[in-house]
């Protein structure tokens, strides 16, 4: 199993699916391992709570995407990641129990 694959457990079996993340989505959310979460205290510790999005993006540099929400900021909204990015499921297929 990668590490973008999940595996869903119910009583009609287990499944294993893609969310077909992409760049964006991954650096918000895709935030498990120890030095992630360590980096995520840092940026709790020395940043505003309007600045968290930029500061992931930053770590996991996804440039164009820092652009992005840099200028929003600069114009003072509070712009969040394209929708585009959402989650959706792709590809399920059975997974080891």
């Amino acid at each position: 199993m990668s590490r973008h694959e999940e595996c869903d457990s119910s009583v009609r079996g287990r499944r294993l699916f893609q969310l077909g993340l992409g760049p964006v989505a991954l650096a918000l959310v895709g935030m498990s391992r120890e030095a992630d979460q360590k980096s995520l205290d840092h940026v709790v510790r020395t940043r505003e709570p309007g600045e968290y999005a930029l500061a992931m993006l930053e770590r996991r540099k996804v440039p164009w995407a820092v652009d992005m929400r840099a200028n929003a900021l600069s114009r003072g909204h509070a712009a969040t990641p394209s929708a585009s990015n959402a989650p959706s499921a792709a590809g399920e297929r059975p997974c080891a129990p």
